[in-house]
């Protein structure tokens, strides 16, 4: 069973970069923690689902492709671990999981993001 996620509306690195460059303009030194280069989070959903699955993952640009064997509730199984994930990144308030009639998934972003107090609900 093959199984698509298109994550394209994920963030990618350039934007993190674009925020430190803007602390370092601002006097701060990142030091030899600011040289290490950010992993896109596609490539870590990537590997998180790799781990996870313990299946073959092909990243190609915004879309992962998941080879799995045939069984009950494997779509289930990614979903909630396409959830899981953006949870452990802090993304389910930005983010949500859509799954395509054509046997993928897809992750977009929120239209009207969620408004948190601090661990309260607005």
């Amino acid at each position: 069973m093959r199984i698509t996620v298109d994550a394209s509306e994920l963030p990618g690195p350039e934007k993190e970069e674009k925020a430190e460059a803007a602390e370092a303009e601002e006097g701060e030194e990142g030091g030899p923690e600011a040289e290490v280069t950010q992993r896109s989070l596609v490539e870590e959903l990537a590997s998180f689902l790799g781990e996870r699955l313990g299946c073959e993952v092909m990243v190609e640009g915004g879309e992962i492709s998941l080879e799995l064997g045939e069984g009950q509730g494997l779509r289930r199984k990614v979903r909630q671990l396409l959830k899981k994930f953006l949870y452990k990144q802090g993304l389910t308030d930005d983010f949500r999981v859509i799954s395509t009639g054509g046997g993928g998934f897809r992750i977009k972003r929120r239209r009207f993001p969620r408004l948190k107090e601090r661990g309260r609900w607005a």
